[in-house]
């Protein structure tokens, strides 16, 4: 501390902070403000986030189905990312991807009537290490093979060594196809997930038109649109949902569909990480501004000050409030109805 100067220095290990006693509490505020401020959430989080930004640079290359994870080569999915941007960034073209060690296969079909871009069926799986031309049953599987010893020593050296070979085969096998049905398991594990992901996306569409019929039905007086809405959906649930879980819900749909928004509705991007469930939305990142920054991580690659993490939230509230009042007034006009 430098008394003349008015001069205290802070040492840490990622930097110095100088704080300088100044007459405009003015200044101090505004250089606050200027501060890029560490996000409060983990550094998978992050990862994701500049995964998601690298797939973006090459998105021309990502198949529309992209492939998934083999848990037994790739323990890890941030791996299996790397493995994946670095094949990407290696073709030139879209036509040159082909399945790669350690990657999945899957194809999806939609049906006409679900929401767009929603897988409803698992047509085909296709895996570079499947169980070759004999394909186990799930009964075949579930049955373990039965040997004894004693059916072993009774016969000749001769006939023992045959029994032998093909009880090691078969015992192989089952231990093989048993390891390898649980890597199926998580195939469609996989599946569910992309599915969560569309699900909510629909939802908060519809969440939203819901809004505006409800807007255009009398309600009792301080009874706001949101409680109407709130109240309709609590009871076509029959009790089986409360408020709790579907502001829970609601908050993941809208910020999955702001991710979509943001890098331009590019669902195969989003399949790509597996990584990114439901709950990643509010649980690894669990507040407004983490979300924002992290947003701008995935966009840019570049981490965004406090002050402007705190003007864009009230910005993207501001602008959705409005864009619901317009659409309600547009909607009369173009129908000659006084609101």
């Amino acid at each position: 501390m430098n008394v003349e100067t008015g001069l205290m220095q802070y040492t840490k290990s990622v930097g110095i902070l100088h704080v300088r006693l100044v007459s405009d509490l003015r200044i101090v505020e505004a250089k606050v403000n200027e501060i890029s401020i560490s996000y409060n959430f983990s550094q998978i989080a992050e990862l994701v986030a500049k995964d998601i930004y690298w797939l973006l640079q090459c998105i021309e290359k990502l198949p529309e189905n992209p492939l998934i994870r083999d848990n037994l080569i790739f323990k890890h999915s941030g791996n299996y990312r790397n493995r994946l941007i670095d094949y990407l960034n290696f073709i030139i073209h879209k036509d040159e991807f082909s399945i790669f060690k350690g990657a999945l296969a899957v194809e999806l079909h939609k049906n006409e009537k679900t929401p767009s871009s929603t897988p409803t069926s698992i047509i085909e799986i296709v895996t570079n290490n499947d169980f070759g031309d004999r394909q186990a049953s799930v009964e075949a599987i579930l049955n373990t093979p039965s040997y004894s010893l004693q059916s072993f020593l009774s016969v000749n050296e001769g006939e023992r060594i045959s029994m032998l070979k093909a009880a090691i085969n078969s015992l192989s096998a089952h231990v093989w196809h048993s390891i390898n049905s649980l890597i199926k398991d998580s195939i469609f594990q996989e599946v569910a997930r992309r599915y969560q992901l569309r699900f909510l996306v629909s939802m908060v569409q519809s969440y939203r038109t819901l809004e505006l019929l409800c807007a255009l039905k009398p309600r009792k007086q301080g009874q706001t649109i949101k409680l109407q809405v709130t109240k309709k959906i609590l009871k076509r649930s029959d009790g089986r949902l409360n408020e709790k879980d579907l502001t829970l819900n609601l908050q993941r749909g809208f910020c999955i569909e702001r991710v979509l928004n943001a890098i331009g509705t590019k669902w195969n991007v989003l399949d790509a990480i597996d990584t990114l469930t439901p709950c990643f939305f509010t649980s690894t990142i669990n507040r407004c501004t983490n979300f924002e920054i992290w947003l701008e991580i995935v966009v840019s690659n570049e981490i965004i000050s406090y002050n402007e993490t705190d003007n864009r939230y009230k910005q993207f509230k501001m602008s959705s409030a409005y864009d619901r009042v317009q659409n309600i007034k547009q909607a009369c006009e173009n129908n000659g109805v006084e609101i």
